[in-house]
């Protein structure tokens, strides 16, 4: 059975990783991608490209207290994949 969020079955083309968050999850057209800005202990800023499920795990993570709202930003899947899909 085939896993959605499996990366097993991508060849080894770098460019196949288009289509990964930064957990490295498959993003699909239908998905959410949240670009968030959260500061970490030493006081930087740490960005993460995340779908939804991933965006949850790392405010668990990182703490709502530290995710930079205003620079907070939310993209259909489908989008995403256009832009990342131009870049290769």
């Amino acid at each position: 059975m085939f896993n959605r969020n499996s990366t097993e079955d991508l060849p080894n083309d770098p460019s196949a990783d288009y289509n990964l968050d930064d957990w490295k999850k498959i993003v699909h057209d239908e998905d959410y991608i949240f670009v968030a800005l959260f500061l970490k202990s030493d006081g930087n800023a740490r960005k993460f490209i995340l779908r939804q499920d991933n965006f949850r795990k790392a405010l668990d993570i990182y703490g709502p207290q530290n995710l930079i709202v205003q620079e907070l930003k939310i993209i259909n899947g489908d989008e995403w994949l256009d832009y990342q899909r131009s870049k290769y």
